[in-house]
């Protein structure tokens, strides 16, 4: 009997599919590297632009701090905001200048007015977003001569992962 003849540059079957198949092990493993990699930087990228919005909106705060000589605290910015209370959404710096300006909380986003006498209560299209994703615990705490300010962001598009946090003091130095 006779064997057929195999041209000695050709490949069997069983050479193909071990090929084949390391071939397509190969391509998986970077395929998963390239999507861990992506995902990572994302990641890394939304907890940096979380990081500069935050500092951010705590320099506007600091500023209007800066030249306050007092703050007052509300549960909510609205046309009557109610009474003072020690935790709020509503900070109200008073200069001696005679404006108010003021930064609160709607939703998950931050706003700053920059002089209340020219702001439309009943809208917030007037007025500047500082920070938004934040998560739902008040931003602000009174304490003496000075606010507590309480920042935590979070991706609302990852089941709300928490990007950064930040817990720091404002003292009012106008008195």
């Amino acid at each position: 009997m006779t064997t057929p003849l195999r041209h000695p540059r050709a490949f069997t079957l069983a050479e193909f599919v071990i090929a084949s198949a390391v071939t397509a092990l190969v391509l998986l493993t970077l395929i998963t590297i390239y999507v861990q990699a992506t995902h990572t930087l994302r990641y890394i990228w939304l907890r940096l632009w979380a990081q500069q919005r935050a500092r951010a909106a705590l320099e506007t705060i600091a500023a209007s701090a800066r030249h306050a000589y007092q703050c007052e605290l509300y549960s909510s910015y609205a046309p009557s905001p109610g009474t003072q209370v020690l935790t709020g959404n509503y900070v109200r710096f008073f200069h001696t200048n005679g404006s108010t300006c003021g930064v609160y909380r709607s939703g998950t986003i931050l706003y700053f007015i920059p002089s209340e006498a020219q702001d439309n209560r009943a809208s917030s299209a007037d007025d500047i977003p500082l920070l938004s994703g934040l998560l739902p615990q008040p931003p602000f705490i009174a304490g003496y001569n000075q606010i507590r300010v309480q920042l935590s962001v979070a991706d609302d598009r990852a089941t709300n992962t928490t990007l950064m946090a930040v817990n720091t003091y404002i003292t009012l130095r106008n008195l």
